[in-house]
């Protein structure tokens, strides 16, 4: 099946919310109990959330969601594991790998935002722009530290 341009961008934001998602749900685990690691918990639930919206665009659309890459996600955890290992400051760590992230997301969803034409899609992408540039400025201060 041949895929449109704005399929294709919203399949990869769609696997990045996905991937978004169990890093958060991750780091929150690794994090235990801290101001940190609630917000870990509760962005893991709204990236899911987007990813779930995103995926019905795709279906509304015609196209069926992509599955998730486990081998993928389960490189990216060790390196986020081995880095916070190094650096000794794992709540600064997370924070950054977050923060990067956070902008690769944004990037997803204004390229999806330049593609696609329905306005719920416009509507979902510019919610999500609007949310990783709350959640990154969330994020800096634990960055900081």
């Amino acid at each position: 099946m041949l895929r449109t341009e704005s399929q294709v961008a919203l399949q990869d934001l769609l696997e990045a919310l996905r991937t978004a998602a169990d890093q958060y749900a991750d780091n929150a685990e690794v994090l235990a109990e801290s101001e940190l690691a609630e917000l870990c918990r509760t962005l893991a639930l709204r990236r899911g959330q987007q990813a779930q919206a995103v995926a019905d665009e795709l279906r509304r659309g015609g196209d069926l969601p992509g599955e998730p890459d486990a081998d993928r996600e389960t490189l990216q955890r060790l390196g986020q594991r081995l880095r916070t290992l190094v650096a000794g400051n794992e709540r600064a760590v997370v924070a950054r790998d977050r923060l990067d992230a956070e902008t690769a997301l944004a990037e997803l969803a204004a390229q999806a935002a330049g593609l696609v034409t329905a306005p719920s899609a416009q509507a979902l992408l510019a919610d999500i722009r609007r949310d990783c540039e709350q959640t990154r400025a969330a994020l800096q201060r634990f960055a900081a530290s």
